[in-house]
């Protein structure tokens, strides 16, 4: 069996993910046919209200912060040959853009209009409805969930969901991968990974080319769309549930922050996460970035 969430938002311009010829509701149908339990959970309502999460110019200035001090603190987790005195610059001179660029100048007050302001509430939503859509994977019977963001695309859903179905039914008895990155929305070089993936084995039929590479280190490629084994978010769901709502910061990070404690305390180790290449699934907002 497979939980399928996806994560999407009234205001979205990826209107079809919802319909019944978006991804998700298509694979939810291929599945099927193959045997495949596939319950499909969609989570597309805006649950951010001042309750949650106050927005101020102090709110967005922390979560730039925090988020940056993430991405260095994972640009060090995948490269450690990199100098903390050059990551600190560099993150430096970003904060100085980042502060430039979505918070106003000459006042203090946000409005609902501005872009830091936009930004946070965005990042909330996005959250929440991740969180929700993991917890429900987590409780579920079901052996394996993908979840994945409306802008998730594919160019042959058919190839898609019956590899999707041969890996799941291959891979349930052992006890690796605990997650594939089944999405890109970087390459590898950008993300500078490709020395931490090592190719294992064929995704789906030998035509498709689309080689499964083992990560030395756990690694993501942001979570446009991700295939988690359950047994593993409980753990993972418990690790992001500890780090608080605020500073906001992207899911992406969030999940790069739970995944470092989890390696860093053994949870997590080699060969527990695999990333495809190519990619069956493309975030088609950042489509432009991963043909190399």
């Amino acid at each position: 069996a497979i939980f399928l969430g996806l994560v999407t938002h009234p205001a979205t311009r990826f209107t079809l993910a919802s319909s019944s010829d978006g991804l998700l509701p298509s694979l939810q149908n291929l599945l099927t046919t193959q045997g495949i339990q596939a319950r499909l959970s969609i989570h597309g309502t805006d649950e951010w209200t001042e309750n949650v999460v106050r927005i101020d110019r102090a709110v967005v200035e922390a979560s730039i912060d925090a988020e940056l001090e993430i991405e260095k603190r994972w640009r060090n987790y995948i490269d450690r040959s990199v100098p903390n005195s050059l990551l600190d610059t560099f993150m430096g001179i970003r904060r100085i853009y980042r502060r430039g660029k979505f918070l106003p100048r000459g006042r203090r007050e946000l409005r609902s209009d501005d872009p830091g302001f936009r930004m946070v509430r965005r990042l909330v939503n996005i959250e929440i409805a991740h969180m929700s859509l993991l917890r429900q994977a987590a409780s579920s019977e079901s052996e394996w969930a993908l979840i994945a963001e409306d802008d998730a695309t594919s160019s042959d859903l058919s190839a898609l969901a019956q590899s999707i179905g041969t890996f799941i039914r291959e891979q349930t008895p052992n006890a690796q991968p605990k997650y594939v990155n089944i999405s890109r929305s970087f390459n590898h070089r950008r993300l500078r990974v490709r020395d931490l993936l090592q190719p294992i084995e064929t995704w789906g039929p030998p035509a498709s080319n689309i080689e499964a590479l083992q990560a030395s280190r756990p690694i993501t490629n942001t979570v446009c769309a991700m295939l988690y084994r359950t047994d593993f978010l409980a753990t993972l769901v418990h690790t992001m549930e500890a780090i608080p709502l605020e500073p906001v910061v992207p899911i992406d990070w969030k999940l790069n922050n739970a995944i470092m404690q989890l390696y860093d305390s053994g949870k997590l180790t080699s060969g527990d996460c695999w990333t495809l290449d190519p990619a069956p699934i493309v975030q088609s907002s950042m489509s432009r970035d991963v043909k190399s």
